[in-house]
C-alpha cells in the first residue's frame, strides 16, 4: 500500500496536508515555529553507520497529495485573507486567538502557509485538485506551483479533476487518484516509470 512506501507522504485529508507541506519543506522548517527541524545525513558517521536505515535521509523524498491549502494569505485571489474567515470562518477556532486581530492574521497566515517557505529543495510533488472546489480553491496548488517555480525547485504535477470539489465520493479510494500516486511514487522512489 501507498502507506508503506519510504519517504512518501499520501495524506487524505487537507487539514493533514498542512503539516505534512511544512514538513516536505524540510530546509526551510527551521523557520516554523510549529514543526521540527528534519535532521539529514551529513556527515561520514551516518552515512557509514552499520545500519542500512540510518545511512538513508529522513527528508521526504516525494510527495502526493489532494487538494492542499498553501496560503491563506491569498485565498482564491491575492490579498484574500482566510484565516478564520470566509470559507474558513466555520474553522476560526482551529487558527486560534491569533485569527482574531487583523495585523495577527498577517503573521500567523504567513508562518502557516506553505507556499511562503518553498526552496529549490523541494521533493517531487504531485497534486490532485478538483476546479470546482469551493472550500479550497484551486488556485491554492497554483499559488504553490508558482512559488515552486520563483524558488527555481521542480515543479510540482496538478492533476485537475475536472467538476470535482473538495473531496468528491471516496475520493481516497478512486483508482485513478491511486494509479496517479502510486505511479509518481514508482518513479520518485523507485525509479520504475509506467
Amino acid at each position: 500500500p501507498l502507506s508503506q512506501l519510504p519517504n512518501g507522504t499520501t495524506p487524505t485529508h487537507h487539514g493533514l496536508h498542512f503539516r505534512i507541506f511544512t514538513r516536505l519543506l524540510a530546509p526551510s522548517t527551521k523557520q516554523i515555529p510549529t514543526a521540527p527541524a528534519i535532521e539529514h545525513c551529513q556527515n561520514e558517521n551516518c552515512c557509514n553507520a552499520p545500519d542500512p536505515v540510518e545511512r538513508e535521509s529522513s527528508a521526504v523524498q516525494a510527495a502526493a497529495v489532494f487538494f492542499p491549502p498553501t496560503d491563506f494569505l491569498n485565498w482564491g485571489a491575492p490579498g484574500v485573507d482566510a484565516v478564520g474567515l470566509g470559507t474558513m470562518a466555520g474553522l476560526k477556532a482551529a487558527f486560534g486567538p491569533r485569527a482574531d486581530t487583523a495585523a495577527e492574521r498577517q503573521i500567523y497566515g504567513k508562518e502557516i502557509s506553505p507556499a511562503y517557505f518553498v526552496t529549490s529543495n523541494l521533493p517531487p510533488v504531485v497534486i490532485v485538485h478538483g476546479d470546482a472546489d469551493l472550500v479550497v480553491p484551486i488556485q491554492q496548488s497554483e499559488r504553490f506551483i508558482q512559488q515552486a517555480r520563483q524558488a527555481g525547485a521542480p515543479l510540482p504535477k496538478l492533476v485537475v479533476r475536472q467538476g470535482k470539489g473538495h473531496g468528491w465520493g471516496k475520493f481516497w479510494e478512486s483508482k485513478e487518484d491511486i494509479q496517479v500516486f502510486t505511479d509518481w511514487f514508482d518513479r520518485h522512489l523507485r525509479n520504475v516509470s509506467r
